[in-house]
């Protein structure tokens, strides 16, 4: 008898050992027989006229070519901002890596073929790359209505008292570069044509519901397109807006034959938005007992050359500029820009990574101005219930903050004795804390539970799984609700045609609104169960027990019923048997709206934490070397313990590569940095010894009180490192990555 599932307990995940043996299919490993193969035409120049494209040669070797005209639907990505970039450039182009004709062919070099013989006329325009020069009024526009994409202004309180108040201020300025999402699996996927028409699209995507967006680019309805999710080997953001799957669709139709495309690393580089570089100028004052009196932000963030989410990322960024500190007079400035770089959207992160390294490092400053101690400093100032955010909202759930820096800064252990040793290594220490919301306010997802015949579990949501656990999340909570071993709960991929809609996976949200959805519906299953089986047993519902598959009396454990006889008496005359619940879970309005958006306004609940890093510093050439961080969130509760001290091991590394080695490098608009081999992310020779801490406060609103924890482990450990950095060799990196140059300029500076 398989042991029930218990939430709480870190049994083997269903998908560990299939992952470890290779055996799951993603994207790229399910392309029906006899697929044609895709590819993507891109524009060689950052700002400039089409005036014309012959594809008559490329006909010659290809089954299809496509350009904007003959995409007979919307030639847009659509989100919730409305159209944004063309899915293939008509009559003008605004970024290097554009994409401007896709190609089908029966083999890879064919498609190399067509695609060299594809003649594109361009007339070049005057672009722009910085984002403060574009905001210029002489600056040549990249859209019409000017640069300034968005303009978020956020004000409490009276800032000019607030710092005359202040006995200490310091002013920076700080900058992060261009991300990357550099996950394991490049996009990958498969279209066909079904009996019907239809167009099945099957890849790995955040959300299965994008095929609402391919739809509209069809010109069809969007019962007419189905999307197929798959295993994920990564997205971070990076598989959010819809791209491959419309350029599959699109080929797909218009030879009525399957296709597939696989992108090779550069391909991927060029294909998906990146995270957005910030320039960030802090002001920050406080009083003579190291209360912050008043903070002051003007942030200017590159959108790149098309809206995506920037909108949304911009305005996380100003309602958290503040962190998770009271101050009682705000003001952010933020502008979002457009340029000619490669657009920006989505990343893990979403805006509170850039903003979390500059005020952490500010912080900093602050606390040594004042003669306070780091940590000490902050707990002097950190957010408790009850108190006022900048944009007027009150912190309503319990923010264990203390508890946080004091649990992250103590796992660190004595500090070590002098910095020794022939490299001349200084050896540092730094502490930062941040808030990361994970709850927006109207979002919903449903779910299905169904007890089939034979006494198993059926989970059905759309919610899709990007390799951080989320699928394994719903096995265990209707394990646990419904007394089941993991064998006997069955989860169904997502299919926008068939599973209950749970949105997107993204922003620390998936657990929360579609884990409450599914406990929902399998309480309700549990429920009718035991209302059925006390039938059956002439019992009380009170007196039975749900387990191993059987309910059972708890006085008389000799009388029984299986899952699958409750589930025949359930199924009426037909005798198919069967219980069936589908129940919906709705994030509730916010009603603290003070930033004017229209798209709800920061977050229900946040989560808390902090981390402390140790870093050896080498002066003689300036290399960096953490050698441990501790990683300590209050989760709420740890649904799966192993997976969430994952989240904070993973999230950790991930932090630490964009705070010491991550640059995506742009010159001219053209991307420099195309690959693995000149993009660096670390690698297990360049992972510390992470150490996660878990506080389970109970506090959250996903189910049983846990809290979104994907995102806010990547937010802290550049700035924790910055502190260090600081600690260690006198001197102030304000830039990112800090590279070996900049760590040696800023300590001959300091």
């Amino acid at each position: 008898m398989p042991t029930p599932l218990k939430v709480g307990t870190s049994t083997p995940r269903f998908d560990a050992y299939p992952k470890a043996e290779g055996a799951p299919c993603f994207g790229g490993d399910l392309a029906p027989a006899g697929s044609l193969i895709g590819g993507v035409l891109r524009c060689p120049h950052p700002s400039a006229a089409v005036l014309r494209i012959e594809t008559g040669p490329a006909k010659e070797v290809a089954e299809a070519v496509l350009t904007a005209a003959d995409i007979p639907g919307l030639n847009a990505h659509e989100n919730r901002f409305g159209p944004d970039q063309p899915v293939l450039a008509g009559d003008r182009v605004r970024f290097r890596g554009q994409a401007v004709a896709l190609v089908a062919a029966k083999t890879r070099p064919l498609v190399e073929e067509a695609l060299r013989r594809i003649e594109v006329r361009y007339k070049t325009h005057p672009a722009v790359f910085d984002p403060a020069e574009a905001m210029r009024p002489e600056a040549p526009p990249v859209h019409e209505g000017g640069n300034v994409a968005r303009h978020w202004s956020l004000r409490r309180g009276d800032v000019e008292e607030g710092f005359r108040k202040a006995r200490r201020i310091v002013e920076d300025t700080y900058e992060t570069p261009f991300g990357e999402h550099a996950f394991l699996e490049p996009e990958a996927g498969s279209a066909w044509v079904e009996a019907d028409g239809r167009i099945t699209v099957r890849l790995a995507t955040q959300q299965v519901e994008n095929h609402r967006a391919v739809a509209k680019v069809l010109g069809v309805g969007a019962d007419r397109v189905r999307i197929l999710g798959t295993f994920a080997g990564g997205a971070f953001g990076g598989k959010e807006d819809p791209c491959l799957e419309i350029y599959l669709a699109l080929l797909a139709r218009e030879t009525g034959r399957p296709v597939s495309i696989t992108l090779s690393r550069e391909a991927s580089f060029l294909a998906h938005s990146k995270k957005h570089p910030f320039r960030m100028k802090y002001r920050i004052g406080a009083d003579a007992e190291g209360r912050l009196t008043a903070l002051e932000v003007e942030m200017i963030a590159d959108v790149g050359a098309h809206l995506y989410l920037s909108p949304m990322i911009t305005l996380n960024a100003t309602l958290l500029a503040q962190g998770p500190y009271r101050v009682p007079a705000v003001s952010v400035e933020t502008y979002a820009v457009f340029t000619n770089n490669l657009p920006t959207s989505t990343m893990r992160g979403v805006g509170i990574t850039q903003v979390t390294f500059a005020l952490e490092s500010q912080m900093d400053e602050l606390a040594r101005a004042s003669g306070i101690d780091p940590l000490e400093f902050r707990r002097r100032n950190f957010l408790r219930s009850g108190d006022l955010m900048a944009a007027g909202q009150k912190v309503a759930r319990r923010l264990p903050m203390e508890e946080t820096a004091r649990r992250a800064w103590e796992a660190l252990g004595p500090a070590p004795g002098g910095d020794g040793g022939p490299r001349k290594l200084r050896v540092g220490r730094g502490i930062a804390s941040n808030l990361s919301g994970y709850a927006k306010p109207g979002r919903a997802a449903e779910a299905e539970v169904s007890l089939d015949a034979g006494g198993k579990a059926v989970v059905r949501t759309s919610a899709t799984d990007l390799g951080s656990g989320q699928s394994a999340a719903w096995i265990q909570i209707v394990g646990d609700t419904l007394g089941l071993g993991e064998s006997e709960v069955i989860l169904e991929p997502p299919d926008s045609a068939a599973s209950p809609s749970a949105g997107i996976t993204a922003g620390s949200m998936q657990l929360t609104k579609a884990g409450n959805a599914v406990l929902r519906a399998a309480a309700e299953v549990r429920g009718r169960i035991l209302r059925r089986a006390a039938e059956m047993l002439e019992s009380g519902e009170e007196d039975l027990v749900l387990e191993g598959g059987e309910v059972r009396h708890r006085a008389a454990p000799e009388r029984t019923v299986s899952l699958a006889e409750v589930a025949a008496a359930e199924g009426g005359e037909d005798g198919k048997g069967g219980i069936s619940s589908r129940a919906e879970y709705t994030f509730p309005p916010g009603s603290f709206d003070k930033a004017g958006t229209s798209d709800g306004n920061g977050w229900l609940d946040y989560t808390p934490g902090t981390h402390a890093a140790e870093v050896a510093v080498d002066e003689e050439t300036g290399e960096i070397v953490v050698l441990r961080l501790a990683a300590c969130h209050d989760v709420g509760r740890a649904v799966h313990p192993q997976t969430v001290e994952g989240q904070l091991e993973g999230g950790g590394v991930m932090g630490l590569g964009y705070a010491l080695m991550e640059e995506v490098i742009l010159e001219g608009g053209a991307l420099k940095t195309e690959n693995l081999e000149q993009f660096l992310i670390p690698t297990a020779l360049d992972a510390p010894e992470v150490l996660p801490i878990l506080l389970e406060s109970g506090a959250g609103i996903g189910p049983y009180g846990a809290r979104g924890i994907g995102e806010p482990p990547c937010n802290v450990p550049a700035a924790a490192v910055a502190n260090a950095v600081r600690d260690a060799v006198g001197a102030r990196v304000t830039s990112l990555p800090m590279t070996p140059e900049k760590v040696l300029q800023a300590m001959r500076k300091g």
